[in-house]
């Protein structure tokens, strides 16, 4: 059986839904998003796979538009360490002066491995 999420508050529904019965997303303009659009919803995606795998892409991207994303999954991620990890690692690839203050707030994070791997990409000379 395929489960389905709605891409704009992801909740799961059945087959044949052209609006979320939730939200009342219609689903079926997602098909017009552009692609980083749609990565930067994925990466909010309530499989911790989707998550990761949209915030690296983001990275490879470089792109701008994805650092309030990451700023917010590095805010508000509790569990998934990794994940946070995947948000630094992004934000290092993005060549624009807001990453790096993206990273400067990982080193004031309340995990002591995020400071760490936040530090180490700023000493690589990310800057």
């Amino acid at each position: 059986m395929i489960t389905y999420y709605c891409p704009s508050c992801w909740a799961e529904f059945g087959e044949n839904v052209s609006v979320c019965p939730r939200c009342g997303y219609d689903i079926r303009s997602f098909s017009d998003l552009e692609y980083e659009q749609k990565l930067m919803r994925a990466a909010f995606h309530p499989i911790p796979e989707n998550r990761h795998m949209a915030v690296m892409a983001l990275g490879m991207l470089r792109t701008p538009r994805a650092l309030p994303v990451l700023g917010r999954i590095l805010r508000e991620e509790k569990d998934d360490i990794y994940l946070l990890f995947q948000v630094l690692k992004a934000a290092a690839n993005i060549p624009d002066p807001r990453s790096m203050d993206l990273l400067e707030e990982g080193t004031r994070h309340s995990y002591r491995l995020v400071r760490e791997r936040a530090r180490q990409l700023l000493g690589k000379g990310y800057k």
